[in-house]
Parts: C-alpha cells; structure tokens; sequence
C-alpha cells in the first residue's frame, strides 16, 4: 500500500516560511519520500496502518494551507501514467520491492 501526501502551504512570510520548513522536514522524518514538489509517497505494510499515518500527520499540520493524504494499493500506484519526464531516482530507490516486513 501508498500513502500518498500532498500539500500546498504558504510560505510568504518568515513564520509561514518556518511552519513550511518544519512541516516538510517532519514528513521526511516519518519516511516519506519526494515524488515531486510538494507530493510525497511512502510504503506502508497494510490498509490498517494507514489510519496511524494520518494521525501522525494530523499532530504536524501547520496552522495555514492545504494538505490531502490518498490510500492506494501497489496496482492503483504502479498504473499511474507519467506524461512528461522521467521516473525519478527516489522512485527506483524505495520501490516495493525494497521493502521488508519484519
């Protein structure tokens, strides 16, 4: 399964700045990964997890902007269309197939 997270924050001003600083970093820290700007993807092991992953993200939300979080299974991921560019190294990197349940 896909967690897949998209945000659009602002960042105009130096406190707006800060929470969009600190909001980015904290995805990181909780292992999702950059598809593209703004859009971040992480693996989880079952749809149960996931409401656990939207807890998480709701505790880090900044006060202002806009964050959308979509559950999709490896299939509905895999058939995603890419119209324009390339496969990004992050994608190869942390594909399914690296990842273990222990």
């Amino acid at each position: 399964m896909r967690v897949m997270l998209m945000y659009d924050l602002p960042n105009s001003t130096s406190e707006e700045n800060h929470y969009y600083s600190k909001f980015r970093s904290n995805i990181i820290k909780l292992g999702y990964i950059q598809l593209q700007q703004s859009i971040y993807v992480k693996i989880i092991q079952s749809k149960t997890l996931s409401n656990s992953h939207v807890e998480k993200i709701r505790k880090i939300i900044p006060p202002k902007g806009n964050i959308r979080i979509f559950i999709m299974t490896e299939y509905q991921f895999e058939r995603g269309l890419i119209l324009s560019g390339e496969i990004n190294e992050n994608e190869i990197i942390n594909d399914d197939k690296r990842f273990r349940v222990i």
